[in-house]
Protein backbone atom coordinates (compact mmCIF):
# COMPACT_ATOMS: atom_id res chain seq x y z
CA UNK A 1 0.00 0.00 0.00
CA UNK A 2 1.68 3.24 -0.94
CA UNK A 3 0.53 6.53 0.84
CA UNK A 4 1.92 10.37 0.60
CA UNK A 5 4.98 11.31 2.26
CA UNK A 6 5.09 12.76 5.56
CA UNK A 7 8.47 14.02 5.66
CA UNK A 8 10.11 16.17 3.32
CA UNK A 9 13.68 14.70 3.12
CA UNK A 10 14.98 16.95 0.44
CA UNK A 11 14.31 20.82 -0.46
CA UNK A 12 13.18 21.89 -4.17
CA UNK A 13 16.54 23.34 -4.93
CA UNK A 14 18.71 19.85 -3.44
CA UNK A 15 21.58 19.09 -5.29
CA UNK A 16 22.25 15.15 -3.85
CA UNK A 17 18.80 13.85 -5.91
CA UNK A 18 20.93 11.14 -7.42
CA UNK A 19 22.81 10.42 -3.83
CA UNK A 20 19.13 9.55 -2.52
CA UNK A 21 18.16 7.10 -5.13
CA UNK A 22 21.84 5.41 -4.90
CA UNK A 23 21.31 5.03 -1.24
CA UNK A 24 17.37 4.13 -1.57
CA UNK A 25 18.79 1.40 -4.01
CA UNK A 26 21.25 0.17 -1.38
CA UNK A 27 18.76 0.19 1.41
CA UNK A 28 15.93 -1.70 -0.88
CA UNK A 29 18.49 -4.04 -1.71
CA UNK A 30 19.36 -5.13 2.05
CA UNK A 31 15.97 -5.30 2.62
CA UNK A 32 14.83 -1.95 4.35
CA UNK A 33 11.20 -1.10 3.32
CA UNK A 34 10.31 2.27 1.91
CA UNK A 35 9.19 3.54 5.75
CA UNK A 36 12.46 2.33 7.30
CA UNK A 37 14.52 4.16 4.68
CA UNK A 38 12.66 7.00 5.84
CA UNK A 39 13.16 7.01 9.60
CA UNK A 40 17.18 7.18 8.75
CA UNK A 41 16.25 10.71 8.61
CA UNK A 42 14.06 11.32 11.25
CA UNK A 43 14.68 13.81 13.52
CA UNK A 44 18.11 15.20 11.06
CA UNK A 45 18.58 18.78 11.18
CA UNK A 46 19.74 18.32 7.68
CA UNK A 47 19.09 15.13 5.74
CA UNK A 48 20.92 16.21 2.46
CA UNK A 49 24.32 16.74 4.92
CA UNK A 50 23.75 13.22 6.42
CA UNK A 51 23.03 11.62 2.81
CA UNK A 52 26.41 12.83 1.92
CA UNK A 53 28.06 11.02 4.73
CA UNK A 54 26.20 8.12 4.05
CA UNK A 55 27.08 8.03 0.59
CA UNK A 56 30.55 8.51 1.06
CA UNK A 57 30.99 5.94 3.68
CA UNK A 58 28.95 3.41 1.77
CA UNK A 59 30.21 3.97 -1.76
CA UNK A 60 33.96 5.39 -1.42
CA UNK A 61 35.33 4.21 1.80
CA UNK A 62 37.64 1.54 0.27
CA UNK A 63 38.90 4.04 -2.66
CA UNK A 64 42.83 4.44 -2.65
CA UNK A 65 43.80 7.85 -1.00
CA UNK A 66 44.34 9.31 -5.19
CA UNK A 67 40.63 8.09 -6.46
CA UNK A 68 39.53 5.61 -9.23
CA UNK A 69 42.73 4.24 -11.16
CA UNK A 70 45.14 4.88 -8.20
Amino acid sequence: MWDYKRRQLQGLTSDVCGKYCWLFALYMDRGYTAQQFVALFAGRGNANRQVERMVAAEFWADLPRGGWGQ
